[in-house]
């Protein structure tokens, strides 16, 4: 009881001060020892916040709020604390002494959780809204949402948004999100320059779109307060018959653009309807420090079940993962996918033939032999593509390929090939 009464006081006298300041016009010494070694001095209003301070640290060194800690003492402080309520209460005047921290890339969560909220179809307003009170509800602070996707199964169908997040993650203090919701347009592409332009200086968690029978919409959703470095917000996109197929269409273009890591803000799977090409679309910002090259993979599950289903397998693939994406989209034959997209520090494998023009059986059997000698097994193959340049340009195969998945056994590659019959004939036939 001691101890409590001691407490009590204690923050009376802080109130008291804190009161008198503001009526005063006095400001507030914060002394903020840098991850360089030096020191900076900021004058702050009493009940300018934590988040305040940082703006003006991220604005001096270009760097996103989100990735910026100030600690007092050991205690990392949540966005909302008032610099008056930091000041020494022994030492009238005395500067408030912080500790700054940046964090160059999220932390990997060992623990990944999800919640989900559905509606009638197209209320996605109201899908969003009830996705953030339970994410509040169940206590997930600033800093610890990793994806928010928008999907369904058809144009008539529920609308569903669903939230990863992890307590494993330092939170900055209560979750404040906000959204930006683009609905109509003819196109994709109408709605991915809207979104990107809703998230220009914003700390975004999802740009995530979905289509239902009242038309097209995507949700650019962001960390209200937060503040990034001034820059315009890119996008591409993919679009084609498989969903791996349109997968590596835009990791190859992320690519082409040199995207780094720390700059690429999500990447999301949609369609037009369940029996339309797949399309993912994905926003990058220049502006944002990178760390170093980007290098992509993913996880993905294609199948028949209940979106709950879909949402875990999100959980279990992001665990332990430097995460971009858990996104889901319908798909035909009353299917569905789930991509878990993230960031590795080594590329993938890569293998490439070229043999003699047309002659694609022997580029099958060296494509095999050069895997076989890399001790690629069944289950770390992720893609192999079939080329040329021109009608009698050589005939090349590339594979993909990725050492940390499980082997499975011995590989052995075998190959179907038609030739002489138009594109549609040929798609139809594989």
């Amino acid at each position: 009881s001691g101890s409590r009464r001691c407490l009590g006081s204690t923050s009376t006298v802080r109130r008291t001060r804190l009161f008198r300041a503001m009526a005063e016009g006095a400001l507030v010494a914060v002394n903020v020892a840098t991850f360089d070694g030096e020191s900076e001095r900021f004058d702050c209003k009493p009940e300018d916040t934590v988040l305040d301070v940082k703006k003006q640290i991220a604005a001096r060194r270009c760097v996103a709020t989100a990735r910026l800690k100030l600690l007092a003492g050991t205690r990392i402080l949540p966005n909302q604390q008032s610099v008056g309520d930091l000041a020494p209460v022994d030492a009238s005047g005395g500067a408030v002494q912080l500790q700054l921290l940046r964090e160059i890339r999220r932390p990997s969560p060992a623990n990944v959780q999800v919640l989900a909220a559905s509606g009638a179809a197209g209320a996605w307003d109201v899908v969003i809204g009830l996705l953030l009170t339970q994410l509040k509800d169940a206590g997930v602070q600033q800093g610890q949402v990793l994806w928010i996707d928008l999907h369904n199964r058809g144009e008539s169908t529920e609308s569903v948004a669903s939230a990863h997040y992890s307590l494993d993650l330092d939170g900055r203090g209560p979750l404040d999100v906000g959204y930006v919701l683009h609905r109509g347009g003819d196109t994709w592409q109408e709605l991915y320059g809207a979104a990107a332009q809703a998230a220009e200086a914003k700390d975004v968690i999802s740009i995530s779109g979905s289509s239902w029978s009242g038309g097209l919409v995507m949700a650019t959703v962001y960390h209200k307060g937060e503040t990034t470095p001034p820059g315009g917000v890119e996008h591409v996109s993919s679009s084609a018959g498989s969903w791996h197929g349109a997968m590596w269409q835009l990791l190859l273009k992320l690519h082409e653009r040199r995207v780094q890591r720390g700059q690429l803000l999500g990447i999301d799977a949609h369609n037009l309807d369940p029996d339309a090409p797949a399309q993912f679309s994905a926003h990058f910002c220049r502006s944002l420090p990178g760390t170093g090259e980007l290098f992509l993979n993913f996880r993905s599950t294609n199948a028949n079940r209940d979106w709950a289903a879909f949402h875990q397998h999100g959980c279990e693939e992001a665990a332990g993962r430097d995460v971009v994406s858990s996104t889901c989209s319908s798909n035909c034959d009353g299917r569905s996918v789930g991509y878990t997209i993230y960031a590795v520090a080594e590329p993938l494998g890569f293998v490439e033939v070229t043999v003699a023009p047309g002659d694609w059986e022997a580029a099958v059997q060296q494509l095999s032999e050069r895997l076989a000698e890399r001790g690629v097994e069944r289950g770390q193959l992720l893609h192999v593509d079939a080329h040329n340049v021109g009608p009698r340009g050589p005939a090349v195969l590339c594979a993909y390929h990725d050492a940390a998945r499980p082997g499975q056994g011995p590989l052995e590659l075998r190959a179907a090939v038609r030739r002489g019959r138009s594109l549609a004939e040929l798609d139809r036939w594989a």
